[in-house]
């Protein structure tokens, strides 16, 4: 994944998907998720988005049905890979269902990156209203229990990320 930050890397890529889209079964939970992250932020030349498409129908095929036996962290990895591309939005509606049942025991590191990687769903999907309600429940200074620990950065962030849905969430 981190070599897709430069340009360089993006010649194989397509190939790479290509050909991993046909042997898809062979691989590991852990490296298909690897692979999706890769290919959804390549850097540099866009893969033609016939190979892309491929490519997440086959992991879409053979992550929906596991998401119940991944870790959170790989749900939020599953859901950052598909956010924005197109053809995955079952995926994604999945993984966002399977994050939430998960919501309670979730740390607000792993809350942020999830809201972030949901956003795309938009304001109005009852996921991301129940990620607010979330917010909301772990932001209250009168809760019980302490409430959510985040840095200044990691409170703009989340406003950053919620100011767009604002529109969506309050109808």
């Amino acid at each position: 994944v981190g070599a897709t930050k430069t340009g360089m890397i993006a010649c194989v890529l397509q190939n790479v998907a290509q050909a991993a889209a046909t042997t898809l079964k062979d691989f590991s939970t852990a490296d298909i998720i690897r692979l999706l992250l890769a290919v959804a932020k390549a850097k540099g030349k866009p893969m033609p988005a016939e190979d892309k498409a491929t490519l997440f129908s086959e992991a879409a095929g053979m992550l929906g049905p596991m998401l119940h036996s991944l870790s959170t962290a790989e749900i939020i990895k599953v859901c950052l890979a598909v956010g924005n591309s197109s053809g995955t939005r079952d995926l994604l509606e999945s993984a966002a269902a399977e994050a939430e049942r998960r919501l309670p025991d979730m740390p607000a590191p792993q809350l942020l990156l999830l809201t972030h990687s949901l956003a795309s769903l938009g304001g109005s999907h009852a996921s991301m209203r129940r990620i607010v309600d979330c917010w909301l429940g772990m932001l209250d200074p009168r809760r019980e229990a302490a409430p959510a620990s985040l840095s200044a950065d990691q409170v703009v962030k989340l406003g950053s990320i919620l100011a767009p849905l604002l529109g969506d969430l309050s109808g």
